[in-house]
């Protein structure tokens, strides 16, 4: 009886032998992410958005303003509702924040680019959509029936700012090496169940 290696070529099994200890090598980096998104499945979702803003995620939204450069900015307390969209008005972004963000992020995606072959990143973000995308709706949608919301653009908002803060999140666990990084510190704003809306103007946002 003839085996598998009977019909396949000393090339292809040399591939496949290169694809397996690819995959071996990128295996810690991948237990390293499912740690994080074990982290990013404890975080209270939303749950003190409209609650006094407590000492301690006061010196966080500080850190995070220290270490993303912007040291001269002001902590802004949303108020409301209302105050959501205008706040995150792109005519009303601090651009250089944005950039700086911007930036960070490159960064530790090409660095991620230089241990993680193509494949394995695109699973990396697909695995991590998988695992957050309906548990952070779930979270949304109880604050949305306790506050008798409706807005779609508003749920739709609120899914994109925090799926892109656990994505940020993996790269800067994963990827970084520093523990204050933005990234980890934003998604610190989170746990505490409040929501970083960004900066406006010269002052960080905070519902």
């Amino acid at each position: 009886m003839s085996d598998f290696s009977d019909y396949t070529s000393e090339e292809d099994e040399a591939a496949q032998q290169a694809e397996y200890a690819e995959m071996l090598n990128e295996l810690p980096i991948m237990n390293e992410v499912s740690k994080a998104i074990v982290e990013l499945k404890r975080v209270d979702w939303f749950h003190h958005i409209g609650d006094k803003i407590d000492a301690e995620t006061r010196q966080i939204a500080q850190d995070y303003m220290d270490f993303l450069g912007f040291n001269y900015s002001e902590l802004h307390i949303v108020q409301d509702w209302d105050e959501v969209f205008p706040v995150m008005e792109t005519n009303n972004y601090q651009t250089g924040a944005w950039e700086a963000e911007e930036a960070m992020r490159a960064a530790l995606t090409f660095r991620a680019s230089e241990q993680l072959s193509e494949p394995a990143m695109e699973f990396l973000f697909q695995f991590l959509a998988a695992a957050l995308n309906e548990h952070i709706d779930d979270h949304i949608t109880e604050i949305f029936a306790n506050w008798e919301l409706e807005d779609s653009q508003l749920k739709n908002l609120m899914m994109g700012s925090a799926m892109q803060a656990c994505h940020t999140y993996i790269l800067a666990k994963t990827f970084g090496d520093d523990e204050y990084h933005p990234f980890i510190l934003r998604i610190k704003l989170y746990q505490s169940g409040h929501w970083p809306l960004g900066f406006s103007g010269d002052s960080l946002a905070v519902f």
